[in-house]
């Protein structure tokens, strides 16, 4: 059982290629990413925030952890509903109803897990055929016992034929270990940081890092900040990073140079220090202007999973994802703000 369940929570965490192919935004999108980069709320179809259902399946989550199935389906099939009733058919309700399906599997709910599955695989089809969840969920009902497929059989077959899927990007490959073109011995406000240490770093009276540094940080006040960072994504974000606060740890490690992370200063405009990621062999300039960061801070952390880079703010447990776009002459970088939501704003 422990196997299954660690595969299922594999599979639901699958990363997500920072990169995708150039085609309209739906609304329904278009309103989420609005609400996780810090916007209004904006309302979906039927009058319910675009993001409903997304508390409901974080609970689904924490309830899968402490194996308590049960809890899990309900929670998901909750979450499902929530989602469809405000925003119809979307990807996301596609998870929901797999995530549920997975669980109702374990549970040994057959005939439920057979019909959430094919639910899921046609909502796939319709709404990100290029889903690497859609070829899972047909993976997972074929390997159903065949007598629990009886009454699905001709679905079944027809589920199975996949649909013509358009060439998906490579996931970029970040180098946890880089090198730094100059070494930074001192903060904007000429405070040496020889002598400064962990949270020191991030105290906002101390100043800027002026460039990439290594500093100083243990082992311990670094997976605290992981920690914290990943605890306030919603399943949405963690999804994009391929990572939720149980596995954040395991999956992303600070960048280091010199055996020590690396740390830079950052700012909300276009003002902000530049960067050196390794990203495909090649090192990138990469602007550490950050959307919403909080005019208190100064600096940030770096980190990697080994193809999406997460910067962190340790002072408020804040974080941003690094979107990368190679498919122009000069590379585009943007950072996409995380964190939980915010209220929403009462007109």
């Amino acid at each position: 059982m422990g196997s299954i369940r660690l595969w299922l929570v594999l599979v639901l965490l699958v990363k997500i290629p920072a990169t995708v192919a150039a085609e309209p935004e739906s609304s329904v999108l278009a309103a989420q990413k609005n609400f996780l980069q810090g916007g209004v709320q904006i309302q979906g179809e039927q009058g319910l925030p675009a993001n409903h259902g997304f508390a409901t399946y974080q609970k689904g989550w924490n309830a899968l952890d402490r194996s308590d199935y049960t809890l899990a389906s309900t929670l998901f099939k909750q979450a499902g509903d929530q989602m469809q009733a405000a925003t119809g058919e979307t990807q996301y309700l596609a998870e929901a109803r797999f995530a549920e399906a997975q669980t109702r599997k374990l549970m040994g709910q057959y005939d439920q897990a057979g019909k959430l599955f094919l639910a899921a695989i046609q909502l796939f089809k319709r709404t990100d055929p290029t889903s690497d969840y859609l070829k899972a969920a047909l993976d997972a009902l074929a390997q159903m016992p065949a007598e629990k497929k009886k009454g699905l059989q001709g679905k079944v077959e027809d589920s199975g034929k996949l649909p013509s899927l358009k060439a998906r990007p490579l996931p970029d490959v970040v180098e946890e270990n880089i090198v730094l073109s100059s070494k930074i011995t001192q903060l904007d406000t000429g405070t040496s940081i020889t002598n400064l240490k962990d949270g020191a770093f991030f105290n906002r009276t101390r100043g800027m890092l002026p460039g990439s540094a290594a500093v100083d940080l243990s082992d311990d006040y670094v997976k605290k900040t992981i920690y914290k960072a990943f605890a306030k994504m919603n399943c949405m974000e963690t999804t994009s990073v391929g990572a939720n606060y149980f596995t954040a740890n395991r999956n992303y490690k600070p960048i280091k140079a010199n055996g020590k992370p690396v740390a830079i200063g950052a700012s909300s405009d276009f003002l902000g220090p530049i960067a050196e990621i390794k990203i495909n062999g090649r090192y990138y300039k990469v602007p550490m202007d950050l959307p919403g960061l909080s005019p208190n801070s100064r600096n940030v952390m770096l980190t990697t999973n080994g193809d999406t880079v997460v910067a962190i703010d340790p002072r408020t447990s804040e974080s941003w994802k690094l979107c990368t776009s190679f498919s122009r002459k000069v590379p585009e970088f943007n950072w996409w703000k995380l964190g939980r939501a915010k209220p929403v704003r009462k007109s």
